[in-house]
């Protein structure tokens, strides 16, 4: 029944794209939640383009020396591209800010390209 509906979905849409904290895996984690796997392998069987659009405000918080146990940008890289390589995504984008209560924004130190 659901193949059906992603034929429908990719008859209407070129591309998808996703957040991925619990809409693709769990949060701060690589663990899917159920059928992710199963939806984008059939997406793109069916041609749809899928990308990952994130926010990941961790390092920012880790940089500024928040109380917490927050990844590395690295570990950030690493994570993304691990779920963009095994669903076969065609990429991702991460924006790297984390806004406070009181507005004030953060960002984490980054090593040039």
């Amino acid at each position: 029944m659901w193949k059906n509906k992603l034929e429908i979905l990719a008859k209407r849409y070129y591309l998808v794209l996703y957040d991925l904290d619990r809409t693709l895996v769990g949060f701060d984690s690589v663990d899917y939640l159920p059928n992710v796997q199963a939806y984008a392998k059939e997406l793109g069987s069916l041609g749809v383009k899928q990308v990952i659009v994130t926010n990941q405000g961790g390092p920012a918080c880790k940089d500024a020396g928040f109380k917490g146990n927050y990844p590395s940008v690295d570990e950030v890289k690493i994570r993304v591209e691990t779920v963009v390589a095994e669903l076969g995504m065609k990429g991702g984008y991460i924006s790297w800010a984390y806004q406070s209560k009181d507005g004030t924004h953060y960002y984490p130190v980054m090593d040039p390209p």
